[in-house]
Formats: structure tokens, sequence, C-alpha cells
């Protein structure tokens, strides 16, 4: 077997791995939209609020984004840290697949380089295109806050009951499952093309 089959053939083989990788990401980001929208709703329960307490709502609205800002800001850093632990991990595959096959000893790019490509450079995967990884990572966050936020302000303004708003957040939570699913699956196969091209 030449050597471009046996890179080929570990290259597919450790396809399966990104794949499974990206999908325990997946799961860990829409746990982490599950927990969040379940202490929202908690929140408001534990309230009990009627539809006279207007005020009270909107008041608990902005507490309850402060709550999804730091907690989203809890889960990026964490999403960074994993990200920037597999870009690790891919460069060193790559190394070993190439010199393993080519019998070449490479001289790999440092964890920085390996980061600075991964989380500043735009990305080319839909749909993603055109934007950095560090940068929708820092947005999700507070893209999600405010999407939570509007809804509960909306239902202040039209005088919606507490089991209304609370309707209308649970309404929201399968696509922001996509959403964060989505963003963390595209982030590992952004994470492990640019360790890969870094290397090469």
């Amino acid at each position: 077997m030449s050597a471009e089959d046996d890179i080929f053939n570990a290259v597919t083989r450790h396809q399966i791995f990104v794949l499974r990788y990206a999908r325990g990401r997946e799961i860990e980001a829409e746990k982490f939209i599950a927990d969040s929208m379940d202490e929202v709703i908690r929140r408001l329960e534990r309230d009990n609020l009627t539809e006279f307490s207007r005020d009270r709502l909107q008041a608990q609205g902005r507490d309850l984004y402060e709550y999804l800002l730091e907690s989203g800001s809890e889960y990026a850093e964490t999403l960074k840290d994993n990200l920037k632990q597999f870009g690790e991990y891919e460069a060193g595959f790559c190394d070993r697949m190439i010199s393993k096959s080519v019998e070449v000893v490479l001289s790999i790019p440092s964890p920085g380089q390996i980061n600075q490509a991964a989380f500043t450079s735009l990305m080319g995967i839909e749909p993603s295109k055109g934007y950095t990884l560090g940068g929708m990572i820092d947005e999700f966050g507070p893209a999600h806050s405010s999407m939570v936020f509007n809804q509960i302000r909306q239902s202040v303004v039209l005088g919606d009951t507490l089991d209304d708003t609370i309707a209308s957040i649970t309404a929201i939570i399968p696509t922001q499952k996509r959403k964060a699913a989505t963003l963390a699956r595209t982030a590992v196969n952004h994470i492990s093309t640019q360790a890969r091209k870094e290397v090469l």
C-alpha cells in the first residue's frame, strides 16, 4: 500500500472520531440551552406572577437576561477551552499521520499559532462563512439572552399571563438548541480544518 493510501485510510478513520467528538459538543450545547431555559422557567414560576404584576415581570426579565449572559459567558469559555485542546490534538494527529506515512520529522505549529488561526481567521464553512469562530462563540450568549428577554418584554407589552409567557419561552427552546448544536458542530469542523492546514 502506498503512503497516499495510508494517509487516506488514516484520515477516513479519524473523521469518524471527529464526527463523534462534534456530536459530544452538540449534546453539551443542547444541554446548556435546556438547563438555562429550565432555570428561566423555574424562576418565573417561583414568583407566581399575576396579570397585575407587569412591572415585576419586566424587572425579572432584566434579572434573567443578566443570568443568561453570565451562564452564556461561562459556557463560551468552556467551549473555547475544549476546542483549543481539540485543535492541539488534531495538529498532533496530522503530525503523527504524515510522519509515519512518509518517514519525515515535522515541526508542528505551537498551540498559540493553531488557536490564532482557528479563532481569528474567517470561516469558510456554511452557515458561518465570513465570520470568525471566536466572534461567533462570543456573540452566541448575548444573542440567546436577548431572544429570551425579548419574549418576556413582548409578554409584558401584550399583557400576557404567566402561562402565556412561559409558553412563548418554551416555544423557542428547540430553535435555540438547534442553533447551539450547529455552532458546536461548525466549531469542531473549523478547528479540525485549521489545525491540519497549520501543520501542512
